[in-house]
């Protein structure tokens, strides 16, 4: 549920993305589905992005995404 809110929220940021996998992801504590999760994205160069995800102001999630233009792509 999580990484299918912040793949949503990216791809409203950057126009004609697609997400192409997360190459590292932490899991801090749990997510309940009732919880709000706050998202923030810091790009760092091309399609790759650093996130965290915060409930209340306590980290929950943190990583990085890639985003692709046309489809997914090695490297």
């Amino acid at each position: 549920m999580a990484l299918n809110l912040m793949s949503e929220e990216l791809i409203k940021e950057v126009d004609n993305v697609y997400v192409c996998g997360f190459p590292q992801i932490k899991f801090h504590s749990p997510i309940f589905p009732e919880q709000k999760v706050a998202v923030q994205f810091i790009h760092k160069k091309d399609f790759l992005y650093d996130f965290i995800c915060d409930v209340d102001g306590t980290k929950v999630i943190s990583g990085k995404i890639r985003l692709v233009s046309n489809g997914c792509k090695n490297g």
